[in-house]
């Protein structure tokens, strides 16, 4: 894969070496014995250690190992196959389930992962060593203009003029975004009174909606599992 990543320093194109990612202005990011680079500069930090902590990435992984979401992840690998994506970017990766099942499906793509959470990114570089894993925050991709075929952003904060900005001009943002019932019954047991998500299509500024699909599925939980997916949310 062509590099397509950026210096948080000075935006200019990154190339990667045996250890490190050095740019032309010899600003040099190691990579960890870990397998991922933090691209995250200090100043841009909101606090000491940003995003997911490591007991919600060891809950989240745990919980979709479960295959709850595999259905999600099915229509998701439907969707993106049909793109004919060569590079293809998860904003906000998590841990790298979606990732890692798409990957089995798009064998030729090549697969960049960026989280804030150092957690997460070093839980998925761990378990997908073909892909190249970033901590960086979403809102300030370490992406080159125009450089990505196909941005995922899944239940993710994250930036509608940053994928403008690193899409190519004939790129695809593929977006999923909880429905109305979304968790419904887990708010409930936590909410004496509760309402159902403000759901709404996605229409980012600059971008044609191709293609809008449901997915809908009934989780049945118990124990550990209800806990796990407690850490995935706000409520916890």
């Amino acid at each position: 894969m062509m590099s397509v990543l950026a210096c948080p320093v000075c935006q200019a194109a990154l190339g990667r070496l045996e250890r490190a990612w050095v740019c032309g202005n010899r600003h040099s990011f190691d990579i960890s014995r870990k397998g991922y680079v933090n691209l995250l500069l200090s100043h841009h930090k909101e606090s000491k250690d940003p995003g997911d902590s490591a007991k919600m990435v060891e809950g989240r992984r745990e919980f979709l190992n479960t295959g709850h979401y595999a259905k999600l992840a099915a229509s998701l690998a439907t969707v993106v196959s049909d793109l004919g994506a060569e590079i293809i970017l998860d904003a906000g990766c998590g841990e790298g389930y979606f990732m890692r099942q798409l990957r089995t499906k798009l064998s030729g793509s090549a697969f960049i992962g960026i989280d804030i959470s150092r957690h997460a990114i070093a839980s998925a570089a761990k378990r997908d060593k073909a892909s190249v894993w970033i901590v960086a925050s979403t809102f300030r991709l370490p992406i080159l203009s125009q450089s990505v075929d196909c941005l995922l952003r899944i239940m993710a904060p994250g930036s509608d003029d940053e994928a403008w900005r690193v899409l190519t001009p004939r790129g695809h943002y593929v977006v999923v975004t909880p429905g109305p019932d979304h968790l419904y019954g887990l708010k409930q047991l936590i909410y004496a009174s509760t309402d159902k998500n403000v759901s709404k299509l996605p229409s980012p500024p600059g971008f044609a909606v191709l293609r809008c699909e449901q997915v809908r599925f009934d989780l049945h939980l118990q124990g550990e599992d209800i806990l796990r997916l407690l850490t995935m949310t706000p409520y916890y």
